[in-house]
């Protein structure tokens, strides 16, 4: 298992891909606009969203964030 800890700025763009491992995201400061298959949701502080194996995914930082994946 990896984990990742993640300071994205604000603005910055995660484009759509997809990978055969699953991976959970765990907010830790700001605000995230994720995308799983096609439905969004808006990530703050202490918030965690699962994204299956192979599922396409993008996001968008609104603010500063701090996020750890694993």
């Amino acid at each position: 298992m990896t984990f990742a800890h993640w300071l994205i700025d604000a603005g910055a763009a995660l484009p759509a891909h997809s990978h055969p491992h699953e991976q959970v995201v765990n907010m830790i400061e700001g605000e995230f606009e994720l995308t799983i298959a096609g439905e969004t949701q808006r990530l703050g502080p202490g918030d965690v969203a699962i994204i299956p194996s192979n599922a396409v995914h993008s996001g968008r930082a609104i603010t500063q964030c701090r996020i750890i994946d694993a």
